[in-house]
């Protein structure tokens, strides 16, 4: 077990790459906090971890809102008593929606960029007490 009694922290641990990871986590001796914003979809994978013997948490979170990202980082540390692994998986994506657009007359698909250094100072924040 690589991971026995780690605590990891994952955003959109819901469903598909998210929840993935977190039940490999799981497999390998990991405690799991899930950030996810679909509230029935991190129950289940709650579930799912439980079932294999370790603990989950998950709350209903938007890692875009800062505020929200450094409670959920500061509560997952006090519930599961540290933080150790940290995994950005939750992002959003808008698509251009104009009429008659094209994706390089808009440019990329822009993603939430901020949410992983958003985590990592909730974090940072978390594990030294100041969150």
């Amino acid at each position: 077990m690589r991971f026995k009694d780690q605590v990891a922290l994952i955003t959109g641990a819901g469903r598909g790459i998210g929840k993935a990871i977190a039940l490999a986590f799981a497999r390998e001796g990991a405690d799991i906090a899930l950030a996810e914003i679909d509230v029935a979809a991190a129950r289940t994978t709650a579930e799912e971890i439980a079932a294999l013997g370790r603990r989950a948490i998950f709350r209903q979170v938007d890692i875009g809102d800062c505020v929200e990202a450094q409670r959920w980082v500061a509560d997952a540390a006090r519930e599961l008593g540290r933080v150790d692994i940290m995994v950005n998986n939750a992002g959003a994506v808008e698509a251009p929606t104009l009429p008659g657009s094209q994706p390089r007359e808009l440019g990329a698909p822009s993603a939430s960029a901020s949410v992983g250094r958003v985590l990592l100072l909730a974090g940072r924040g978390a594990r030294d007490g100041a969150a």
